[in-house]
């Protein structure tokens, strides 16, 4: 856990201690939801980028969940749902069900 949460603080630019409890359960999450995503468990080894990003974006999102689009002056995002890139290389690690 120790590496994940030392790559998601530098790509947030954390250099402190403070949210070190914070980003460890954001990864967690972030772990649990590609798991639950892609029917693996565990996690092939290739896909820690995409746990580090969905825990970078979680991160990016705190204080907006439940909305689908936020704005504050002239910026404005949407957040509703994977960004394609992140999407695509998740579904690379999808179990296929047959049935």
């Amino acid at each position: 856990m120790s590496e994940y949460l030392d790559k998601l603080k530098r790509r947030l630019r954390i250099t402190d201690t403070e949210q070190d409890a914070l980003l460890a359960d954001l990864i967690t999450d972030a772990q649990a939801f590609a798991m639950g995503y892609t029917g693996r468990d565990p996690l092939p080894d290739a896909a820690e980028g995409a746990i580090i990003e969905l825990a970078a974006m979680s991160f990016g999102r705190l204080g907006i969940e439940g909305q689908a689009a936020h704005a504050e002056g002239r910026i404005s995002i949407r957040v509703d749902g994977l960004p394609a890139m992140l999407k695509a290389q998740l579904d690379s690690y999808r179990v296929a069900k047959v049935g």
